[in-house]
């Protein structure tokens, strides 16, 4: 977004600024040695992103290292995390195409060619954004659609971890001793 920022900026610097400040790591670091010194503060999104990087590595490692080491694996998901991923997903989709479709829908009344677009669920911002008037806008309306695919994704996670849930749950038999034998008793849920 800084990035979208600097490139619909008038200045030829913070012009030049936009189109380095993209690169991972390394781009915020040149971006502030383009800029001048009260623009050299997008640096430190050059450190965040190392830190950050640093601390995924840091955890791979160290659960790369646990699993080789034989201990306990983590539990399979269970129904308490489908239905956390069916109900966040749910709202984050609701929440995120709603804004979208509330924030655009008088430009496209209006005949607004991107805003008509950016309606779209799922793919609007990707449909809209070779339409965009601005980077602001077009960077907006892409990250709409990337956190909306991500929610209808964990929509359908949680759907499927409740499915096989329900499915292993569904039919249940036990085996029972009797003076004459066994016995076999079946529960049903439905």
């Amino acid at each position: 977004m800084v990035a979208s920022r600097y490139l619909d900026s008038r200045s030829a610097t913070k012009q030049a600024m936009g189109r380095v400040l993209p690169i991972p790591f390394a781009g915020p670091i040149l971006a502030a040695a383009i800029g001048d010194r009260p623009q050299q503060y997008v640096a430190t999104l050059g450190m965040m992103q190392g830190a950050g990087f640093s601390f995924l590595t840091i955890g791979a490692v160290s659960l790369s290292r646990h699993r080789r080491l034989g201990h306990d694996r983590p539990p399979k998901p269970n129904n308490s995390t489908g239905v956390l991923a069916l109900t966040q997903g749910v709202m984050w989709l609701s929440v995120t195409w709603g804004m979208t479709f509330g924030f655009s829908r008088d430009r496209a009344k209006g005949g607004d060619a991107f805003a008509r677009r950016l309606q779209a669920p799922l793919v609007g911002g990707i449909l809209a954004a070779p339409l965009a008037p601005n980077y602001t806008r077009g960077y907006l309306g892409l990250t709409s659609s990337a956190i909306q695919i991500a929610s209808a994704s964990a929509v359908v996670f949680g759907a499927v971890v409740l499915s096989k849930h329900r499915r292993r749950n569904r039919l249940s038999l036990m085996p029972i001793p009797t003076p004459e034998g066994a016995q076999i008793v079946a529960a049903m849920r439905f």
